[in-house]
């Protein structure tokens, strides 16, 4: 497809009135909904994997199984209770790295879910330390 094709496909799709209608070449026909046809599609992908068609058994080894991303990791963490805890914890996992237990990858991630629990400690204090200033004032004339 050209950049003048391009060019005009973009104008129809934002409206522009000089643009041209849109020709066979740029729309699809699809005569049933996907839907309709996926257990043909799963059963023709799984006899073929029978037959021996390593493709059409990785799409399925693909979906029933996964492949994860990482794995379980597991080392010493101090409990983290108050925001000011996660100075502990930051300083294991930076510990850890540093001793190869942990890849930079693994310590970054972990120092994720540690921020993401601190803030929501925070919230947590913020509201609580809220509700007590409104029920004070609450109190008084």
């Amino acid at each position: 497809m050209d950049s003048s094709c391009h060019r005009k496909r973009n104008q129809r799709e934002a409206g522009h009135p000089a643009a041209a209608p849109p020709s066979a070449s740029d729309t699809a026909h699809v005569d049933l909904p996907a839907h309709s046809r996926r257990p043909d599609v799963v059963a023709a992908v799984v006899a073929a994997a029978r037959k021996g068609d390593m493709m059409a058994a990785k799409i399925i080894l693909d979906r029933i199984a996964p492949m994860r991303r990482d794995s379980p990791t597991s080392f010493p963490l101090p409990k983290i209770e108050r925001p000011t805890d996660a100075v502990a914890a930051s300083a294991a996992i930076l510990s850890e790295v540093a001793d190869g237990n942990l890849t930079p990858g693994e310590g970054r991630e972990v120092a994720k879910l540690i921020e993401g629990f601190v803030r929501t400690l925070e919230a947590s204090e913020f509201e609580k330390r809220l509700r007590a200033l409104e029920a004070a004032a609450g109190d008084k004339p």
